[in-house]
């Protein structure tokens, strides 16, 4: 009864997906138990005595307990919190639930107050409720504040608005607050063989925030944690002492590691630094909204930023480097080291790089002759590496004005294919059972189009120039666009039929995606 309600009135209530226990807020009888919950801990009381075998993560600090919700918070469809929600939820706004959960914490941390009981609550300023409320928040809250972190700092506007919400947190509950950064190199950050090399940012970025924050804790997922190790070890000398030189410190470190070589191995990583804190991670566009980071495409990476050119030049330094120390010393074993990590793996993600665009050119569909089977493999839970359960197929063709493709999706269990989100135009249809087309009808590998149809006929798309930095367009890539989606005996098909004139440039030959989500009420899911 205290679980979050979906958009179709059922509560979420499969323990399969991640962060499961959604939680509707809104509801007294929650509350409630949350709160006495908290009290209970506090005073020392056992967790029998709320009819629980253990306490869970959030009591674990002595007196301090933790309420915030799971991670990938889920709206609840309520009327109780959609009340709260509000317009912020009809108008899309990112922090929707800020005064929903932040009210019911300060709720919870004035009772404790007014009934004498000893301790604090803590929770994450997090989407979506990271926004600053204009009610009072009690002495006995503490405020983890989520932020982008060093990777902004090229980012001017970015970074202060980043600086501006840490410091509004720490008015608003009258003292200092800690942060959860993401320094990381994960989702589409996570690009074989390029090194997130960025002490600087790392050390400014925390050293800036010295007298806002207790401290501080960095997501930063990586594929090698050896390329944390420069950001790790200044982290560490600034978060002991915020006043220390940055650059002092690296030149302290590069001799002790390396010995004569210093003076090389400390272009190396500052040329690595520089192209990842600036060309990756902080390459701005100038949009409609103001500047934002958009990650380069492979094609930017591999052949201008990291180039053939780019890494001979890291090539020359390392031989340098190791020109000037003997080979079997440590200094000379460390560059060796730095070299295995660091180079040959670059040369290894280029050289896979161009193996997959020699891989990609090579690969030809042909409509005329007739449906090709596709998807051959299933992202199961979360990876993609089962084999699909069902088969599906897709047909193609290209008439005077349209291009028009076809797909045939077996589904034994049409009766449990997931529809909840049919409303016209719904871009959380992705939700449902459907079918996705991406195409670069130009075929200059920039201009996407990307289209969605459901099982039950629900129809959305967007598109998008890679690299631009705009926004994404919900509406002009839909127009003219005709669909249809029916079931037949072995399952469903749907039709999408583009007008070539939305399109603009459509070549005779150019690189198009196919994927099917099959999605069913059971939880299953590929």
């Amino acid at each position: 009864e205290y679980l979050a309600q979906k958009k179709d009135g059922t509560v979420r209530l499969d323990t399969r997906q991640f962060a499961a226990y959604q939680y509707c807020w809104s509801n007294p009888g929650f509350q409630e138990e949350l709160y006495q919950d908290v009290k209970a801990y506090l005073t020392g009381q056992s967790p029998a005595t709320r009819g629980l075998k253990n306490w869970g993560n959030g009591c674990k600090y002595g007196k301090w307990v933790d309420i915030m919700p799971e991670d990938a918070f889920n709206p609840c469809y309520c009327k109780g919190c959609q009340a709260v929600y509000g317009e912020a939820f009809a108008k899309n706004d990112p922090n929707y639930a800020s005064e929903l959960l932040w009210g019911v914490t300060a709720k919870i941390g004035k009772r404790l107050i007014k009934e004498g009981v000893q301790g604090n609550i803590t929770m994450m300023a997090y989407s979506p409720y990271r926004r600053v409320p204009d009610f009072e928040i009690p002495s006995n809250v503490w405020v983890m504040v989520a932020e982008t972190g060093p990777w902004s700092l090229t980012n001017p506007v970015d970074m202060k608005n980043q600086y501006d919400e840490i410091r509004a947190w720490r008015k608003k509950i009258g003292h200092k607050v800690w942060i959860w950064t993401y320094p990381s190199k994960y989702g589409e950050l996570m690009i074989k063989g390029v090194p997130c090399v960025g002490p600087h940012a790392w050390g400014r970025y925390y050293a800036d925030l010295k007298d806002d924050i207790i401290g501080g804790f960095c997501e930063c997922e990586c594929d090698r944690s050896i390329y944390n190790f420069l950001n790790y070890y200044v982290y560490s000398r600034i978060m002991w002492d915020a006043s220390a030189d940055i650059d002092a410190i690296l030149d302290e470190l590069y001799a002790n590691l390396f010995g004569a070589a210093a003076p090389e191995m400390k272009k190396f990583f500052t040329d690595l630094e520089e192209r990842w804190t600036k060309r990756v991670v902080g390459n701005i566009v100038n949009t409609p909204l103001g500047p934002k980071t958009v990650r380069p495409s492979n094609r930017a990476l591999w052949r201008d930023i990291y180039s053939k050119e780019v890494r001979d030049k890291l090539d020359a330094l390392l031989k340098a480097g190791t020109a000037k120390v003997d080979g079997n010393s440590l200094e000379g074993r460390r560059i060796a080291l730095m070299r295995a990590e660091f180079y040959d793996r670059m040369v290894d993600g280029a050289e896979d790089y161009e193996a997959q665009m020699r891989g990609v050119e090579s690969f030809r569909f042909f409509p005329e002759k007739g449906p090709v089977e596709v998807f051959a493999r299933s992202s199961g839970l979360r990876w993609f590496t089962n084999v699909a359960s069902v088969a599906t197929s897709v047909a193609a063709k290209r008439t005077s004005d349209e291009l028009v493709f076809t797909f045939d999706c077996i589904e034994p269990k049409m009766d449990l294919v997931s529809t909840a989100y049919n409303k016209p135009g719904d871009h959380e249809c992705w939700r449902d059972n459907n079918v996705e087309i991406f195409l670069n009808p130009s075929g200059d590998g920039k201009t996407m189009f990307h289209y969605i149809l459901t099982s039950a006929g629900n129809f959305a798309g967007h598109g998008y120039v890679e690299g631009s930095g705009q926004e994404h367009d919900w509406v002009g890539v839909l127009k003219g666009v005709r669909t249809k989606a029916w079931t037949t005996a072995s399952g469903w098909k749907g039709e999408i039929k583009i007008p070539l004139s939305l399109l603009g440039v459509c070549k005779d030959e150019f690189k198009v995606n196919f994927c099917r989500n099959r999605v069913l009420k059971n939880g299953e899911s590929e």
